[in-house]
């Protein structure tokens, strides 16, 4: 399934001074699609091989276009608990600890940004269909609000049929109140298998449906041949394909059900659009997500429409776990730091198109011994814990990391893996005030082996 994000916040009035919009009136909706490239978008600049007339993500597109549209936005991790843990609190995974290994519950001791919307009294909810994504994971944290959807892991991977009902009824019922909801939609998450009619979108039809399911995709990832020009690699990016088109019209459907029949219902909420992770079709190796690092599994989409604000893009690098610090500052939202930075740095001011610092973005792999990778405006870093080995790419002219510069620029890597180290060590440091909390039972383990967590 997808996992569909929308944010809408409710902010206290500017100074007349304060060139940012007036935000007194507001609210947020975030909405998440899970397992989503920013390379898998045709506002990104995706076209279907042999397909160019169909987009394959119309809403999205359309959405962009009143937007503004962070081209070049990552994530704290290429899986789903350690970054989005990362976007609730503005920590890293290093701070918050939860990893997925032997911790998977955030800890009560972070104030998370449903918290501090809650305290700025906003009502807030929380709608999630990924596993987890739920209270058992103490994700409800500053919600009044929160429902996780179960679903038969038998059916078609359909996102549950009351998820964008349950939100227009709560977002209705809260009417005249500054309003959060946080919607989480676990599609074009695997397995790749969508409803009619987008299941047979983009030549998808014409593959066997257990292609798309996690059992053969868990074994697929043993494979050590996969190229992004293999036949089989194509026949799964072709049932991916279709369940983008699925969570896309799921993100419409979402819009609409919150605009409501007058078209109104949005007016003076702030919209936003992102996914926890990507998703890699072999483009170093590996499908699925967890494992690597690179720009499939770490590049995200990450779009801000405003109720009065121009459409714009920005270039410049931003880290998913600095969306709260950014929607904290925008509704003049108290958002406080343990120490400096270790609760994210906004980057509103460079929504907005004004100068603002570029600080560097952090991204793990799943794993006792992840991959990790630091990104400045200039180069990315990515060393192998386990081996102690390095690759260094030159982001401007190698956007898609192909290119390893570390064994002819020995110096610049020990520079900035330096800067890797004192990054981790702060972070370090701010999570030693965070306990780590216990492992909950899995009530909802059916539910993430169908989704290939679990062998």
């Amino acid at each position: 399934m997808l996992v569909s994000l929308a944010l809408v916040f409710a902010i206290s009035s500017c100074g007349a001074d304060d060139q940012r919009p007036s935000s007194k009136d507001w609210s947020l909706v975030v909405i998440v699609l899970d397992a989503l490239p920013a390379s898998a978008l045709g506002a990104y600049g995706r076209v279907v091989p042999g397909y160019e007339a169909t987009p394959i993500s119309p809403r999205i597109d359309a959405f962009a276009r009143d937007a503004i549209l962070f081209s070049d936005a990552w994530s704290s991790a290429s899986y789903t608990l350690a970054s989005t843990a990362s976007v609730f609190t503005g920590t890293t995974p290093a701070t918050h600890g939860v990893l997925g290994l032997n911790s998977n519950v955030l800890s009560p001791a972070h104030i998370t940004l449903a918290e501090a919307f809650q305290g700025a009294n906003f009502a807030t909810a929380a709608l999630s269909s990924n596993p987890h994504i739920s209270q058992e994971g103490a994700f409800d944290q500053g919600f009044d609000l929160f429902r996780h959807y179960f679903r038969d892991v038998y059916d078609t991977h359909a996102l549950p049929a009351t998820f964008v009902t349950d939100a227009g009824s709560w977002w209705r019922h809260e009417r005249g109140k500054q309003r959060f909801l946080y919607a989480h939609a676990l599609p074009p998450h695997q397995p790749y298998d969508p409803p009619a009619p987008d299941s047979g979108m983009f030549g998808a039809d014409g593959v066997d449906r257990l292609e798309g399911l996690t059992p053969f995709l868990t074994e697929t990832t043993l494979r050590t041949d996969l190229q992004p020009n293999l036949p089989l690699v194509q026949r799964l990016r072709k049932r991916y394909d279709s369940g983008v088109h699925y969570a896309d019209r799921i993100f419409g459907e979402l819009l609409d059900e919150l605009e409501g029949s007058d078209g109104t219902g949005l007016d003076q909420t702030v919209v936003v659009l992102l996914s926890d992770h990507g998703e890699g079709f072999a483009e170093h190796g590996s499908i699925l997500h967890g494992n690597t690092v690179y720009p499939e599994m770490c590049r995200v989409p990450l779009l801000m429409r405003l109720p009065q604000g121009e459409a714009r893009s920005v270039d410049s690098l931003v880290g998913t776990r600095d969306l709260a610090a950014t929607l904290a500052e925008l509704f003049d939202i108290a958002w406080a730091a343990d120490s400096p930075g270790s609760k994210g740095t906004s980057f509103l001011a460079r929504a907005l198109g004004k100068a603002g610092s570029v600080p560097p973005v952090l991204s793990r792999s799943v794993g006792d011994h992840p991959l990790w990778a630091l990104r400045t405006e200039d180069f990315t870093l990515i060393k192998h814990k386990a081996s102690g080995g390095f690759e260094l790419y030159e982001r401007g002219a190698d956007s898609g990391e192909r290119l390893n510069l570390a064994p002819t620029r020995a110096e610049q890597t020990a520079e900035l893996n330096s800067e890797l180290i004192q990054e981790l060590e702060l972070a370090r440091q701010a999570g030693l005030s965070y306990p780590t909390a216990a492992v909950p039972r899995l009530i909802h383990k059916d539910a993430l082996e169908d989704l290939g967590y679990f062998e």
